[in-house]
């Protein structure tokens, strides 16, 4: 998801530029819910950093702060490979999550020529979590 005024460099301009993704599983897939520790371990292990990675290169994963609540981890890191969408910054905030019975992931990016804050990127993506809580 991205603002209409920033994809076509027209229109009424977001006061917080960022990048949101959002993937929904298949049927069945909820997996966090009760699960949330296991999964904030698996974040930790190089099996993790695979999980995170857009090139499939563990290596090019470096892992900051991890968060638990309930029926929710968030994570935040970097990855040195090529980023989904040119122009974006190589560091990322993840939320993984249930709706329903499908797993949720939700990611959150900036524009490398106008960088998030931490607080700004958490703000998007606690916000995006609360507004697919709420409508589902």
């Amino acid at each position: 998801l991205g603002a209409c005024g920033l994809l076509v460099a027209a229109g009424i301009m977001p006061q917080t530029d960022g990048f949101i993704t959002v993937q929904v599983g298949a049927a069945d897939t909820a997996t966090v819910a009760g699960n949330e520790e296991d999964l904030a371990v698996l974040l930790r292990l190089p099996q993790g950093d695979a999980l995170l990675t857009e090139t499939g290169n563990p290596g090019s994963v470096t892992l900051g702060q991890i968060d638990r609540g309930d029926g929710l981890v968030s994570v935040r890191f970097a990855d040195s490979g090529p980023p989904p969408v040119d122009g974006l910054m190589q560091e990322e905030w993840r939320a993984f999550l249930d709706l329903g019975d499908r797993l949720v992931t939700i990611g959150v990016r900036g524009y490398a020529r106008a960088p998030l804050t931490a607080g700004q990127a958490q703000g998007l993506l606690y916000g995006t979590v609360a507004a697919l809580r709420t409508a589902n």
